[in-house]
């Protein structure tokens, strides 16, 4: 791995320093090493490991549940220099841009413009100024795209608290092409957000996806309306399960396409 773009949930990223420092302890070790004695790897490990944030990003998160009521802190999510090891890189960008290559989309803030996805209520945030302040759309979220071949988009959206629907419009905007898998949290779970699964759900079929995986915070009132919805393409997210999705084989032509474009036939770059 060369670079984690990391949700914006502590209960997803806390990890993220141990994740640091298990790359950065790799490139020191493997500084200097002929490349002919590294390990075997899609990336060189040579290369930085790259986190790539948001500028925005606050110093904590926590709950405001009633103007009268005191703050719930989330736990402190690592700081810039915890995660400015040798060998890592930390990249601010609150713009659209790719990672690995060219591999993978990361998205800027994502537009809102679905009358029923309204934010999260009581999420807030700690200011500069010390005194924790309401904010329910979390501009600063982003997700993941990759294009598959011969099948379309893949989205990974950590917890979608921009709302999946928001999400999946964005990603059909900007690659123009068929949304073929939706990955993430759903965020869907609790009273105040059930009251958006009909309309979700009905947004999601007119999307059509092929593959829909839910991850915890989707609630299991989301997961029963997404599998009666999508009765053979929904699959809850587990911690630890590998989710592979493979590109279409290639056709003849693709192939000699590909050759003249400076490709080898399975896609990859000639020298």
């Amino acid at each position: 791995m060369g670079s984690i773009p990391p949700s914006r949930h502590v209960d997803h990223s806390v990890g993220l320093l141990a994740a640091a420092r298990a790359a950065s302890a790799a490139r020191v070790a493997n500084q200097g090493r002929p490349e002919a004695e590294l390990p075997p790897g899609p990336e060189p490990v040579q290369e930085p490991f790259v986190l790539d944030l948001h500028p925005a990003r606050p110093a904590r998160r926590g709950l405001l549940l009633g103007p009268s009521q005191k703050p719930v802190p989330f736990n402190v999510d690592p700081t810039l220099e915890q995660l400015s090891l040798p060998g890592c890189r930390v990249d601010l960008h609150a713009s659209p841009h790719t990672l690995l290559g060219n591999r993978f989309f990361v998205s800027g803030s994502i537009p809102r413009i679905v009358s029923f996805e309204t934010g999260q209520p009581g999420h807030a945030t700690l200011g500069a100024d010390g005194n924790w302040h309401l904010d329910p759309y979390i501009m600063e979220e982003r997700y993941l795209a990759v294009r598959v071949r011969g099948r379309g988009v893949v989205v990974f959206s950590g917890c979608s608290h921009a709302g999946i629907i928001n999400v999946v419009q964005n990603v059909k905007e900007v690659s123009g092409e068929h949304v073929f898998g939706v990955v993430g949290g759903l965020h869907l779970a609790g009273s105040k957000m059930e009251g958006r699964i009909p309309e979700t759900v009905a947004a999601l079929k007119e999307i059509d996806p092929d593959r829909v995986f839910g991850g915890h915070c989707t609630g299991w009132r989301a997961k029963a309306a997404l599998v009666a919805a999508f009765p053979d393409r929904f699959q809850p997210l587990s911690v630890g399960g590998t989710y592979t999705f493979l590109a279409a084989p290639l056709g003849e032509a693709q192939k000699a396409e590909a050759l003249v474009e400076g490709q080898s036939p399975d896609g990859e770059a000639l020298p």
